[in-house]
């Protein structure tokens, strides 16, 4: 992840961090720079046409942006095997993100990890299985995991379910918050644990946290007013074509900039 994206991606989760003044530093995005961007990156059918789930699977892709898996192989498997070792794998993290006693509990969760993404079980990770180790929000098995180990964190009453009050104790500043930036519309707490909460029970569940994990929750609300403004026609899609006339009505937004910006 780039640095500006790593910001987004702890708003996302949750993790504490310190502010950033980089994302206000964006030069403006370009109207051919938007539709091109549309083109190319978001039109997945190539139909000439932006529906919202292509809208969300392009802002995960820019929370999780791939990991060339074959040049982090090349750079960390010190035997030449093509395969990663789990001791590779922690010596070449290591070496980028040098380990302290508070990581104890991240590397015992990385083997964990380990296992699960070792689909063949030779103790070792290749390409595919490393971009499975990385890329949690396409994996179900370790989005599971992942998930799971963030929610118990949490989950202060330990019954599998996260409670409005346990919600914002672990949400202080909301599941996608950024208050320098405002990328998205101001929720309060309860707005929020209502999008998550899908099933309408009053309870978040394990299966409806990995939403948030994997930044569907915010993804979904933060496209879905992108499209109501883009929209000029609504008909619930963006057409290329209509995507020009569009553009003027939200160039200046913070989440235009922040989304689509070609720099990011």
């Amino acid at each position: 992840l780039n640095k500006t994206w790593l910001l987004l991606v702890l708003q996302v989760i949750g993790i504490p961090h310190e502010e950033d003044d980089s994302l206000d530093i964006l030069p403006p995005l370009s109207r051919e720079e938007f539709v091109e961007l549309l083109r190319q990156e978001v039109d997945e059918n190539k139909d000439l046409f932006v529906d919202l789930q292509e809208l969300i699977a392009f802002a995960q892709r820019r929370i999780f942006p791939v990991v060339h898996t074959e040049s982090v192989i090349r750079e960390w498997d010190t035997d030449k095997d093509s395969k990663l070792s789990l001791s590779e794998l922690e010596t070449g993290a290591g070496k980028e993100h040098p380990p302290n006693i508070a990581d104890i509990n991240e590397l015992a969760r990385n083997r964990e990890k380990f296992l699960i993404a070792d689909a063949d079980h030779d103790g070792l990770l290749n390409a595919t299985e490393l971009d499975s180790f990385f890329s949690i929000h396409v994996h179900p098995k370790m989005l599971e995991y992942e998930s799971r180990q963030e929610m118990s964190a949490i989950d202060t009453d330990h019954d599998g379910q996260l409670s409005l009050t346990e919600f914002e104790a672990g949400f202080p500043d909301g599941i996608g918050h950024d208050s320098a930036n405002e990328v998205r519309d101001s929720l309060t707490s309860k707005e929020e644990f209502a999008l998550v909460d899908k099933d309408g029970d009053g309870s978040i569940n394990s299966t409806e946290f990995q939403r948030v994990y994997s930044a569907e929750v915010y993804a979904n609300h933060t496209m879905t007013g992108l499209l109501r403004d883009l929209d000029v026609d609504g008909d619930g899609k963006i057409a290329l074509g209509e995507a020009d006339e569009g553009f003027r009505a939200v160039e200046h937004t913070e989440p235009l900039n922040l989304w689509f910006h070609s720099e990011l």
